[in-house]
């Protein structure tokens, strides 16, 4: 075997040319050798060659964001960069696909989509943008493919919106999808927020403006027997309330009369005067010559001679 100068056996390789004639385009492996010429033209292996592609190469892959036919880019076959809306999301591609419903993709030759942000939403696929959330209506998930109604005792004038707006104490919203609350009518009230109603006044209040939080209770000398008023009555002759928030007024008794109305306390009856009966609107005088010796004289018999 040759040996070098410092009496080290050498190989030499063959210079017979590879031929690949017999070969069809593709991908293969080759075992790399050389021969020993020392030895009768041993063979020894020094590696091997894996990936070797033979033949005319098919092209380039299309990068993400791109597509073609056949997924690669040649002369004859440029790629192609996907159109809003759309995207190529792998290397060599061959077709570009819709975006999702609840994404879209704003720029063309895109390989991600992007989530629909709060307060919009997209219900379609392959689209360039998202819809913002109509008034009345609100979006709070990232993602959605659907506006929902802002829900009873709230409501939102805005679009585009994650969230709705809480009626406040004197208003009202009593269905779902309203741009605005409503304030309270006359005779009825609400403490709370978020309601979908209003509360009637009760029997002995009213209530007298809009957009009220609370009842007013009716004074004495009036007095409301029903429910949802904007007033109180006043009394009539003859009859009284002494208390706040008075459901029914109460007549006069014997001895007393209250000759007006919106009364808070019946009159008694002068000395020289009487009321037999309950409810009285004035006083009856004794008759001439006689006379009571005091006042709220609830008889005729308590009229005696004067002096």
């Amino acid at each position: 075997m040759p040996r070098d100068d410092r009496g080290v056996a050498t190989l030499t390789a063959t210079k017979v040319p590879f031929k690949n004639g017999t070969l069809k385009p593709g991908i293969y492996s080759f075992e790399l050798f050389v021969t020993n010429l020392s030895n009768a033209g041993e063979r020894v292996t020094i590696g091997d060659i894996a990936g070797l592609q033979i033949g005319t190469p098919a092209g380039v892959k299309c990068a993400p964001g791109s597509f073609s036919k056949t997924g690669t880019w040649t002369s004859k076959a440029a790629c192609t960069s996907s159109s809003r809306g759309y995207l190529s999301a792998s290397v060599g591609s061959k077709t570009q696909k819709p975006t999702a419903a609840g994404t879209f993709v704003r720029n063309p030759g895109s390989a991600f989509s992007a989530k629909c942000m709060e307060g919009t939403y997209q219900p379609r696929a392959g689209q360039a943008s998202c819809l913002n959330a109509s008034p009345g209506n609100f979006v709070s998930a990232v993602g959605a493919i659907k506006q929902l109604p802002c829900p009873v005792g709230k409501y939102t004038a805005r679009a585009g919106t994650f969230s709705c707006y809480i009626a406040e104490p004197g208003t009202y919203v009593p269905s779902p999808g309203k741009t605005a609350a409503t304030n309270c009518p006359v005779g009825k009230y609400q403490t709370n927020a978020g309601k979908s109603f209003c509360t009637p006044a009760q029997a002995g209040y009213f209530v007298g403006i809009t957009h009220a939080t609370a009842p007013i209770p009716c004074e004495p000398g009036t007095y409301q027997n029903e429910t949802g008023k904007a007033t109180c009555k006043d009394t009539t002759p003859g009859h009284f309330t002494n208390s706040m928030a008075s459901i029914m007024q109460f007549e006069c008794s014997p001895g007393t009369f209250a000759p007006f109305a919106q009364v808070r306390e019946c009159l008694d009856a002068p000395i020289g005067s009487f009321v037999s009966a309950s409810g009285a609107i004035t006083a009856t005088a004794c008759p001439a010559g006689l006379t009571t010796f005091a006042t709220r004289s609830a008889s005729a018999s308590d009229c005696v001679p004067a002096g």
